[in-house]
């Protein structure tokens, strides 16, 4: 956590108690301002007071101290840069005010800002053109602003000063995952975690590529050392839950969902994936309960309406999915699957009229939703309209020409076409 200052050893010596203890009321004590550390250090000149002050709430904003740094982060690292432009007003040659600045850019995401600082530095004072923190950085600044072959001639020349820089190994892998190199991305991962295995983080990233390539066993392996490393890793418990439904181990997965769910309650995601599972194994109880959780926590999220609504009607509680289905076009009017469901709980219920408008609509915004012509024409079927029925038919099969139910459908409507005549 703490931030090397650029002071002199006995200053740091005494600053370094107030930077690394985390205490919610000693971080308070600190945002006082610039009189309660004139009071401590009453020797410190301007520069040094600017450059503890911008030092200080940079370490705030990534100190575990509670509300203040969820809530005030950003305002932390304005404030951390504000203190040390100051420093630079004075001295355009303090080295760490100057790497304190473009990393605090960096964290706030202006990266076009932060490689233009680190160009400076590199151009203009007296360090080494390939000085590790500064050319890491530069990498990470690039890479963020989606410049990545700059960004890895950056991690290959730390690479080159230090073989063993976790950083730049694990900074380097992701510019092959983002250009889909998944075999170079995980070896350089690995080789990232031969010197640090106790990166959870670089291990989350190996175990996202391997889920993307389908190699779920491997991603499944990732996942257990992300969680050796820290068991409150919400986005591991999600990712392993999915994995497991993946491979077929359906009790695992929902454990690992309800894990997720213990840590943090508000999880979307996790909610919406327990619901599929039990869907999926006919609990539709227990998946329908899963939904309206979550609907909650976002109760104009569409698809989880939609997921709600799926479930109701496989439960035959038609008017409580209709219900839900008004209740969700009233935010997207025009949404085709919220129409489409209009449709087919209208047409089980009997009211073939309004389920015909319902499935027009649909097909006037999406003239290519096969599965609207063909409940189409199951509607007009049983309004005795064979002929119009075999066209919306057709049309589905046009459409998609394996659609078995489709063409079972035709078959038996002709059936019914020759019977009657």
């Amino acid at each position: 956590m703490f931030i090397n200052l650029g002071l002199p050893f006995d200053l740091e010596k005494k600053v370094l108690p107030i930077l690394t203890q985390g205490d919610l009321v000693l971080a308070e004590k600190l945002l006082r301002g610039a009189e309660e550390i004139e009071g401590r250090f009453p020797n410190l000149s301007d520069v040094e007071l600017y450059l503890l002050m911008g030092s200080m709430y940079h370490t705030l904003s990534k100190a575990n101290c509670g509300v203040i740094t969820t809530a005030n982060r950003g305002y932390h690292l304005i404030k951390a840069g504000e203190y040390f432009d100051k420093v630079l007003s004075i001295d355009q040659e303090w080295i760490p005010a100057w790497k304190n600045k473009a990393k605090v850019l960096l964290e706030i995401g202006e990266n076009n800002e932060a490689i233009q600082c680190f160009d400076w530095i590199l151009e203009n004072l007296k360090i080494p053109s390939d000085d590790i923190s500064v050319l890491l950085n530069k990498g990470i600044a690039l890479f963020n602003s989606g410049s990545f072959k700059e960004a890895g001639d950056c991690f290959n020349a730390v690479l080159d000063k230090d073989p063993g820089n976790v950083e730049a190994w694990h900074r380097k892998g992701d510019i092959f995952a983002k250009s889909d190199r998944w075999g170079g991305a995980i070896q350089c991962y690995n080789e990232a975690i031969k010197h640090n295995p106790g990166r959870d983080d670089i291990w989350m990233a190996m175990s996202e590529i391997y889920v993307n390539h389908e190699k779920y066993m491997d991603a499944s392996r990732c996942l257990d050392e992300v969680l050796k490393i820290n068991i409150w890793n919400i986005d591991a418990w999600y990712l392993q839950g999915m994995v497991f439904s993946k491979i077929g181990r359906w009790g695992a997965a929902v454990q690992c969902l309800n894990k997720a769910l213990s840590i943090n309650p508000s999880h979307i995601k996790a909610w919406k994936a327990k619901g599929e599972l039990l869907l999926s194994t006919d609990r539709h109880d227990e998946a329908l309960d899963c939904y309206e959780r979550a609907l909650k926590f976002q109760p104009k999220n569409i698809e989880l309406l939609s997921s709600k609504i799926k479930t109701l009607k496989l439960m035959k509680r038609y008017d409580e999915a209709l219900e839900s289905v008004e209740e969700a076009l009233k935010m997207e009017g025009n949404d085709t699957d919220l129409l489409f469901e209009r449709g087919d709980i209208l047409q089980e219920t009997g009211k073939a009229f309004k389920a015909l408008k319902s499935f027009d609509k649909v097909l006037i915004i999406k003239p290519s939703y096969v599965e609207a012509y063909y409940k189409k024409g199951l509607t007009l079927e049983k309004l005795r309209r064979y002929k119009d029925a075999i066209q919306n038919y057709e049309k589905a099969l046009e459409l998609n020409p394996n659609f078995e139910k489709a063409q079972q459908a035709k078959k038996d409507c002709q059936l019914r076409m020759k019977g009657k005549s």
